[in-house]
């Protein structure tokens, strides 16, 4: 019966190491496991971390962009104005000098009314004195 008790416990010692190398294997199993998903997380971290820096970057860049484009419009903006006082300007000029030349005009109109008028009158006298004339 020592031989079996002795049989027996060499066949739980057995399985005792078994079972303690099952467990090692387990264990270590465990922590690759885990390293993994320290890995996989320390990845995605990177990951977002990435994300969030190149999202700011697109957004500073965005923002620098629309800021450009703020001052082309204030400079556009502006050249307008100038172009719409060079305009009125250019309306009242044009307006003055179209009252000038119309001014001017009714003026030689009158002249040249005048001037008609008296070569009229002139030649109403040649005619007279030429019917005079012929009638002696």
């Amino acid at each position: 019966m020592e031989e079996l008790l002795k049989e027996i416990l060499v066949k739980l010692d057995g399985q005792d190491k078994r079972f303690d190398q099952m467990e090692k294997n387990i264990n270590e199993r465990f922590e690759q496991f885990d390293n993994r998903f320290e890995q996989m997380e320390k990845n995605i971290n990177e990951r977002f971390e990435q994300f969030d820096n190149r999202f700011e970057q697109m957004e500073k860049n965005m923002n620098e962009r629309f800021e450009e484009v703020d001052k082309g419009f204030d400079q556009m903006e502006k050249r307008f104005d100038k172009l719409e006082e060079r305009l009125e300007i250019t309306d009242v000029q044009y307006k003055d000098d179209v009252l000038t030349l119309l001014h001017s005009i009714h003026k030689r109109t009158k002249d040249n009314e005048k001037d008609m008028g008296l070569i009229i009158k002139k030649l109403a006298e040649h005619e007279r004195i030429i019917n005079r004339i012929s009638q002696q």
